[in-house]
């Protein structure tokens, strides 16, 4: 079993320059111990500041590394797959520990499970009883919320007689409970100074 990619291909995974340059350092096979491979994944175990557990699925090239680093592929990954295509025989073929086949079966498990479900839309399946159950809760709680909205009483500007006199940007807006703004009420003059005083 080998994995067919080049390290230029590796490298091109690489979220950014930074992690590309570090993940060619990381493919050193002195920084990797307990390598492996199988028909369906590939992993090792990479010491830098702690020991983490690297491990890429075959099928989708998706890596999951026990690093702290936020960018996907991180360096040990992409330094794993590195080691991979440019160093063959530093990764031998054997049975997967553990933890690489229960990170494996959850990924199987959440893809069959998101098959499922797309599967039901796509089929346009009627909704079940615990479906409409949360639906009719859902319409009871908004109902219930709308019959506790006050009623908005005529005084309130853009309401009743007053409303002829507001400028057309507030008649056609929702009611609010401010003042009306400036432009509904003219501005008043102020008085002139009387002569000689």
């Amino acid at each position: 079993m080998e994995i067919q990619l080049t390290s230029d291909q590796v490298l091109a995974m690489a979220p950014d320059a930074s992690a590309a340059a570090a993940g060619k350092k990381h493919g050193n096979v002195r920084l990797w111990k307990n390598l492996g491979m199988s028909a369906s994944a590939l992993w090792g175990e990479c010491q830098g500041s702690a020991l983490y557990q690297v491990k890429v699925e075959l099928a989708s090239l998706t890596s999951q590394c026990s690093c702290p680093s936020r960018k996907l592929p991180c360096k040990h990954s992409l330094g794993l797959l590195m080691l991979a295509a440019t160093d063959k025989a530093a990764v031998p073929v054997i049975e997967p520990p553990e933890w690489v086949t229960s990170w494996l079966a959850k990924r199987q498990a959440s893809a069959a499970h998101k098959q499922e479900r797309m599967e039901k839309r796509a089929a346009g399946d009627e909704p079940s009883a615990d479906q409409l159950k949360t639906a009719e809760k859902r319409m009871a709680t908004v109902k219930k919320g709308l019959g506790g909205v006050p009623h908005i009483p005529s005084s309130f500007p853009g309401r009743g007689p007053s409303a002829s006199r507001l400028p057309t940007c507030q008649r056609k807006r929702a009611p609010c409970p401010y003042p009306p703004c400036r432009l509904a009420t003219p501005a008043r003059k102020a008085p002139r100074p009387l002569a000689g005083g």
